[in-house]
This record gives structure tokens, C-alpha cells and sequence, in this order.
């Protein structure tokens, strides 16, 4: 128990060494990228030592799989470039370190106590010992257990994330194969009815076999699913890795607390587990209490420090909560502006089509605008161009199809007598490829020199949409030198020859029209979308509630034989920390069942909890920042 506070020192060491983080993409990117630079020249300096001869020193043997050892656990490779290292949330890591401490913890009364008793009145009257192979057997699968998490906090301080995570999935994978194999013979060596039933011990470890194959399904999803992996970070914010630090240290006080209960009130280990979770969760059931006055002392002061851990880790789990709504939030306002910037450019392009295919038109003195009718093969089109004017964008083949029918039904642009190389040109000064400009089964009056366009161009990168840089290059330029033009044009000091007091008056759009309006569109489109993810949320909040709920009822009804309603009845009594002591678990099932599931269901009623109150906490505020609220206040 002594290696959770080593990392919580390490990562408090950690937090004063380095400014705090931001969930911002941008920003954690660049002071991950300068930490990883002053980790490289760390590791810089121990591959310069690794490179000492054996003979170099007498010593020197050893020396070189020392530093081997400490290179390989102590960073990350780094990355000169700070490009490289993108740090990529995630929500997998965090169950992976929350869930984990569950299974050591759970795994202990599979060691030291009896798998198979027999009871009277829920009490033990006699019991069996364990084989040796199978105490055997959990002492190494809790060795392996513990490796796998010095593993994954290894991996939660950004060391060697990538070697880490393999060595946790394929430790987790030996510890739970064993764990399986152990409790599928033994329960089925002994399923005959002797007397004897399974004992608490028995379904602690089934508890903890759970636990850690959940970990193990969270990890290997995690590292599948996570494009470079390698350079990806340990997928935790700040937030969340302190969560794990106190659910972590809270799993090693509870296991403290435990121990000194099974002296004190000459319980076994499982049943001092179960008092000591009923106390630091004020459940208080009251089916086991202290008599001694040494155990009374000690529950008092236990159950101060231990009600102030769980105060801690609910109050940081609200944190990570309310952080994860928080970049969710941010992560939908890019998409929302991404989306409107992305409609904003097709409709430069499109203006910027319809201007070139004008003059162009204009110059061969031909009219802009023709009925549909005076070209025949065109019929079957007009039918796609006024779906395209219901609709907007399209796609074909991969990219976005700009055309836009701006006129009115029954006619269209005079396309056809225009050839090849004057729409590849009017293409180029719209800034996209002809064929996204193009209604389908449309042909020039000539063949488009180079198939139009570029074969293989190179791409823009980073642009909202994958067109060839020469296309996006020279749009920009088309659109710049236009808006140039236009001031030129109506500048008065500019025209020598026109006094400034004659010069046409530039046309200016109010802003109340423009930007105003376009900001009230964007308003509304966010307060819709964050609508929308709030109830998403609140969906997710609520299902989880009641799944822990429903499960946790038809667990103790199995365990306990109470009836349907009781057991719901106990189930949120217990959610809500009261307790009256009129239910409470007696069998070793339902003890065991306990420990688990009542950690678990605090931390769901406080995600509930968490995305209530800030909904309404906006909501609040957001009335207070109302007009109607204003004006009243105005008025009182």
C-alpha cells in the first residue's frame, strides 16, 4: 500500500514543477510539447551514459542494463517537434484508473480467508481451508495484480505510455485468467449441496475478477482506437488524474481501515471491509457496531478522515464531470463554426463562379440567363439544379458540389456556350475544381485540356475542404485582388481626375443587417446544439442511475430474499447515504456485492447530481442576464 502514495507525491511534485493545464487542445499541446523537449535532453544525457563500454569502468556491466532499466522507466522518447506529441483525451483512461484500485482491494479476502463455510443464522459455524494451489494460485494472480497497476500509474505519469499500456493489458489478461480458472473449478468442484455454501472470500473475488477485466476492456478499446497511440499522452487531463489519486489513496484507506476492524471487532477481513465502507459513506446500518472502547476511539477518528476522502473524491469527480462538459461544450463550438466558416467559403465560391461565368458571357455579348428549354439535353439536369436549390450542398465523389441555382425556376446559366478552357478558367478564379461546379452528364463545347485539371494536385492542407492547393491559392488571390479593385474603385483619392465630393459613394452595409444578424444566427444554432448535448448528458446520467438501481435490486434480491420493492427501497436509501438500519445485507453474497456496489453508486448519484445542477446553474444565470429580468430590476 505504499506505491499509491509514492504517486501521489510524485504527481504533487509534478503539479509545482509545471503551470496548470488547460483542456484547450492548443494550448496543452504546446506546454505538453516544451515538457516532452526538457524530458528529451534528460534522456538525451542517460542514452549518453548508456553508450559506456563494459570496460570502461569495473563496474561496467552492471551499469549498462542500470541505466538500460532507467531509460526505459523513467520518460517518453521525445519529440524535437512540437507537431508530434498531440495530447488526445479520452474517456477510456479514466475508467481504466478509477475502476482498477477496486480489484486489489477485492482480491485480498480471496487470500485470507475461507473460499467454502457453513453458516447458521448468517453466522459461520464452521469452515473448510483453502487447498494450497488455490492460495497459491492468488498469491501470484495479486502479485500480478499489483504489477499490472504500478503499470498503468506508470503509464498515468507519462512513462514510456505506449510499453506500459501493453505490459498492464497483458498482465491484467494472466491475472483475470487465473482468477477465472480458480473460481470456475472451485465452484463447480463443490456445486453439490454438503451444507456448505460459498463464502465471502469466494464472491470477493468474483467482485474483483469484474473489476479487472472491465480494465483490461477499457485498455485494449483505449489502445486500438487511439490513432498513434504513442504520442497520444496518457488520455488524462489534470482533473482526472487527480481523481484517480484520491480514488486510489481512498481504496488504500478503506483497505487500512479494514485491517484494524478485523482486530478491533475480531471480524473477518471482508465483513471489516463492508463496516468500513458503511462508515465512511455515513450509511450507517448499524448490523455490525463497536463495543470496545479502543474501537470506539478508532471509528472516530476513522470516520472523520474517512468521511473527508469521499467528500474529496465526490467533489473531484464533480470537477472532472463539469471539465468534460466543458470540453465537450468547446469542442462543439469548433464544429458549429467550422460548419458555418465552411458555408460561408461555398458561398464566396459560388459568387465568385457566377461573376466570372458573367463577364466572360458578357464579353462574347451572350445573354447570362436561358429558358431551359432552348437546350434539350439540359432538361434532365434542371430537374438535379432545382434539388440543389432545395437542398444546398451536395456531395459527388468525394468532394463537396458547390453550383448553386441563384435565379429564378426555368432557367439557367448559359453554360453551353462557353468552352472547356474558359469554365477551367472561371474554375481556377472561383478557387475549386470545374467538376464541383458542374451540374452531372454536363459536357463543354470542347474537350477540358488535362481532363480537367491538375492529375494528382497537390492538397491545401489544413482548409476546411480537400481541394487542390493551385484552386484554393488562386480563389484567395481572385478574392483579395477583387476587394482591392472595389476599393480602388471607390476611392476618391485614388481617382486624379474625379473630386472626392463626385466620387460614387461605396456602398456600406450596416451592421445590424450583416454581422448582427449572422451573430444571432450563431447564437441560436449554439443554444440549440448545447440543448441538444445537455439532454444527451442528462439521457446518459439517468440510464446509468437507474441500471446501478435496477442491478443493485435484483442483486440483493437473489442475495437476501427480500422482495422486489424492499430491495429498491434499501438500493436508494443507500444512494442517498441515509441508512435507517431496517435493511441491511447479512449473507456473505450480499456483504461482498455491498462493497462494490456501493462505492460505485455514490460516484453515479454525483455524475447525476453534477449535470443537474449545472444545467440549472446556467439556466439560472442565464435568466439573470435576461431582458425581462433587467427591466424588472430596473423598474423595482
Amino acid at each position: 500500500m505504499v506505491w499509491p502514495l509514492v504517486y501521489s507525491q510524485a504527481l504533487t511534485r509534478d503539479k509545482e514543477q509545471t503551470p496548470s493545464r488547460e483542456p484547450e487542445t492548443g494550448r496543452y499541446a504546446a506546454e505538453e510539447g516544451s515538457r516532452e523537449e526538457e524530458v528529451g535532453v534528460d534522456e538525451a544525457d542517460d542514452e549518453a551514459d548508456d553508450t559506456l563500454s563494459p570496460t570502461s569502468t569495473a563496474d561496467g556491466g552492471s551499469l549498462r542494463w542500470y541505466t538500460r532499466l532507467w531509460t526505459f522507466f523513467k520518460a517518453s522518447p521525445a519529440h524535437p517537434d512540437l507537431n508530434d506529441y498531440l495530447p488526445n483525451y479520452r474517456y477510456t483512461p479514466i475508467l481504466s484508473g478509477v475502476v482498477i484500485p477496486f480489484a486489489i482491494l477485492l482480491e485480498i479476502p480471496g487470500l485470507t480467508e475461507h473460499w467454502y463455510i457453513r453458516t447458521v443464522d448468517h453466522k459461520i459455524v464452521e469452515s473448510r481451508v483453502n487447498p494450497a494451489i488455490l492460495d497459491i494460485g492468488m498469491a501470484i494472480s495479486m502479485g500480478i495484480g499489483l504489477l499490472a497497476n504500478i503499470c498503468l500509474v506508470l503509464r498515468f505519469l507519462e512513462r514510456r505510455v505506449k510499453a506500459m499500456t501493453i505490459c498492464c493489458i497483458v498482465l491484467l489478461t494472466l491475472h483475470d485468467t487465473i482468477n477465472i480458472t480458480a473460481v470456475t473449478v472451485f465452484g463447480v468442484q463443490r456445486r453439490f449441496d454438503d451444507g456448505f455454501t460459498y463464502g465471502q472470500a469466494f464472491w470477493s473475488v468474483i467482485c474483483s475478477t469484474i473489476a479487472s477485466t472491465f480494465t483490461n476492456i477499457t485498455l485494449i478499446v483505449d489502445f486500438f482506437r487511439t490513432n498513434d497511440f504513442a504520442n497520444s499522452g496518457n488520455g488524462l487531463t489534470r482533473k482526472q488524474r487527480s481523481l484517480v489519486i484520491i480514488v486510489i489513496v481512498l481504496m488504500c484507506y478503506v483497505a487500512l481501515g479494514a485491517l484494524v476492524h478485523s482486530y478491533l471487532l475480531q471480524l473477518s477481513f471482508i465483513n471489516a471491509l463492508y463496516f468500513s465502507v458503511v462508515t465512511i459513506e455515513t450509511v450507517g446500518l448499524g448490523d455490525i457496531t463497536p463495543e470496545t472502547t479502543g474501537a470506539r476511539v478508532f471509528v472516530c477518528f476513522y470516520a472523520a478522515f474517512g468521511v473527508l476522502n469521499v467528500a474529496l473524491a465526490v467533489g473531484q469527480t464533480r470537477d472532472t464531470v463539469l471539465e468534460a462538459l466543458e470540453v465537450a461544450y468547446r469542442k462543439r463550438l469548433g464544429d458549429v463554426g467550422a460548419r458555418r466558416r465552411e458555408r460561408q467559403r461555398q458561398v464566396r465560391v459560388h459568387q465568385r463562379w457566377l461573376d466570372a461565368i458573367t463577364w466572360r458571357l458578357n464579353q462574347m455579348e451572350q445573354p447570362v440567363w436561358v429558358n431551359d428549354e432552348e437546350s434539350s439535353h439540359r432538361k434532365k439536369a434542371m430537374v438535379w439544379l432545382h434539388r440543389m436549390w432545395e437542398s444546398g450542398v451536395r456531395s459527388r465523389g468525394g468532394r463537396a458540389l458547390l453550383y448553386y441555382d441563384s435565379h429564378r425556376h426555368g432557367m439557367h446559366l448559359n453554360l453551353e456556350v462557353l468552352t472547356g478552357a474558359q469554365l477551367e478558367s472561371a474554375a481556377l478564379e472561383a478557387g475549386v475544381p470545374l467538376s464541383t461546379l458542374l451540374p452531372p452528364n454536363f459536357k463543354p463545347r470542347r474537350g477540358m485540356a488535362g481532363g480537367g485539371g491538375e492529375k494528382n494536385p497537390k492538397r491545401a492542407e489544413g482548409g476546411s475542404s480537400d481541394m487542390p492547393l493551385t484552386y484554393t491559392r488562386i480563389g484567395r488571390m481572385v478574392g483579395m485582388l477583387g476587394k482591392f479593385a472595389n476599393a480602388v474603385y471607390h476611392s476618391g483619392r485614388l481617382a486624379g481626375d474625379i473630386p472626392l465630393e463626385l466620387a460614387p459613394t461605396p456602398r456600406i452595409t450596416p451592421l445590424t443587417s450583416g454581422g448582427e444578424a449572422r451573430f444571432e444566427s450563431f447564437k441560436v444554432e449554439m443554444e440549440r446544439e448545447e440543448e441538444k448535448a445537455f439532454y444527451a448528458s442528462l439521457t446518459v446520467a439517468w440510464t446509468l442511475f437507474l441500471a446501478f438501481w435496477i442491478a443493485g435490486s435484483a442483486i440483493f434480491h437473489a442475495t437476501e430474499g427480500w422482495p422486489l420493492g424492499s430491495t429498491m427501497y434499501f438500493c436508494f436509501m443507500s444512494f442517498m447515504t441515509i441508512g435507517y438500519g431496517d435493511f441491511a445485507p447479512v449473507t456473505p453474497a450480499g456483504r461482498s456485492i455491498f462493497v462494490l456496489w456501493a462505492l460505485m453508486g455514490i460516484a453515479t448519484m454525483t455524475i447525476l447530481i453534477s449535470i443537474i445542477s449545472e444545467a440549472y446553474t446556467s439556466r439560472y444565470k442565464h435568466a439573470l442576464r435576461s431582458d425581462p429580468f433587467a427591466k424588472a430590476v430596473e423598474q423595482y
